[in-house]
Formats: C-alpha cells, structure tokens, sequence
C-alpha cells in the first residue's frame, strides 16, 4: 500500500505542468526575443561556470604553493583548460547568439522528445495501478513528434520553429497538469475501494467464531 501512495507525486506533476505552461506561452508570444535570451542565457551559465572554475583553479594553486605539496599537475591544467574554454564558449553565446540558434532548437527538440515519450512510459506505468484511457497516450505521442520535427528541421524559418516549440511545450504544460488531476483521483478512488474497515472484519470474525460453536 506504501508503495502504492507513493507511485504518483502530484506536486511534481503540477511543478512540470507550470514549467511547461509558462515556457510554452513565453516561447508564443515572444519567439524573436526568446531564441537570442535562452541562448545567452545559456552563455551567461557556461561564463559564470568558467569564471569560478579558473578562481578556484588559482586558489588552489596558491594554496599548493604555500604548503609546498604535490598536486596533480596535468589535472588542475586541463581543469585551468577548461575553465578557459568555458569563457570562451559562454562569451561567443553571448556575442553571437544567431550562430548557435539552430543547434538550440536541436536540444530543445530532444527535450520534447524526451518529455513525450517519458510521459507515455509514465502512463504505461500508471496503468498497473489506475485504469489510463487510451486517448492520453495521444497527446504524448504528439508532442513526442514536434520534438523530432525540430530535431530534423533546425534551420527552417526561426520565428515559426520557436512558436511549434512553444505550442508544444503549452500542449504538454495543459496535458501534464490534466493528466496529474485525472490520474490523482483515480488513485484516489482505487485506495478507498481497497480500504477496508477494521470494524467490519472484527463482526465477520465474531460471527464466525459463534457459527463454529
């Protein structure tokens, strides 16, 4: 039964319905704007990660100095390396995000893939235990194929490629949230059809015992 409770979390369901809502309405309404911010977006993390690996590179460096120990030498170059790439990397995202925009569209589109298809083996999952509908695979299945139509088509019109993005990223936002209601209650109603009454077993168990006698 413990185990049973604990098979479907909502709270995560209804986390991965609002990210997926807001993404999806943010990547509609703003697609121009929103393909150049993620990516230097992105830049801005690959800078930031740089940056405090080449610190903390330097710090343990002076460190080793200090204590006149042994360190790893070739270690703490290729991590001084790539530190620098990181920079390297996260400055060009930020300076030239244009360049990278198609092979953004590419992640993004293995994001939806995997986002569909998790939500099917989640169904799959969720009917040992509830009974799922046929036509909930349907939207998956959808989403599923958006996210390989971008992976195949990164360098079709922008605009239109972000706003499918967006579409859906909504329609699996609105789906996730749908589906984490209906499969709440069904779990529900199948834990109340299998409580059983301690009271009830106790008379069964006396009329049993007088019957014997």
């Amino acid at each position: 039964m413990k185990s049973f409770k604990s098979f479907f979390n909502p709270n995560y369901g209804f986390l991965r319905a609002v990210v997926g809502i807001v993404a999806g309405l943010v990547l509609l309404i703003w697609p121009d704007t929103m393909k150049d911010v993620i990516v230097r977006i992105i830049g801005g993390l690959f800078l930031v990660i740089g940056c405090v690996s080449l610190v903390i590179y330097f710090i343990n460096s002076r460190k080793a100095e200090k204590s006149q120990s042994t360190t790893d030498k070739v270690k703490d170059n290729f991590s001084a390396v790539n530190a620098v790439l990181s920079i390297i990397f996260g400055a060009v995202l930020i300076i030239i995000p244009d360049v990278f925009v198609g092979l953004l569209l590419v992640l993004l589109g293995i994001i939806l893939v995997v986002f569909g298809v998790g939500e099917i083996f989640t169904f799959i999952s969720a009917r040992k235990q509830a009974p799922i509908p046929w036509y909930m695979f349907v939207m998956p299945g959808i989403v599923a194929l958006c996210g390989i139509f971008l992976v195949f088509n990164p360098h079709e019109s922008q605009i239109l490629m972000f706003r499918l993005l967006g579409a859906g990223f909504l329609a699996y936002g609105l789906f996730e949230l749908y589906a984490t209601i209906k499969i709440r209650k069904a779990i529900k109603e199948k834990l109340s059809e299998s409580h059983v009454d301690p009271s009830k077993e106790l008379v069964e168990e006396v009329d049993y015992e007088e019957v014997k006698e």
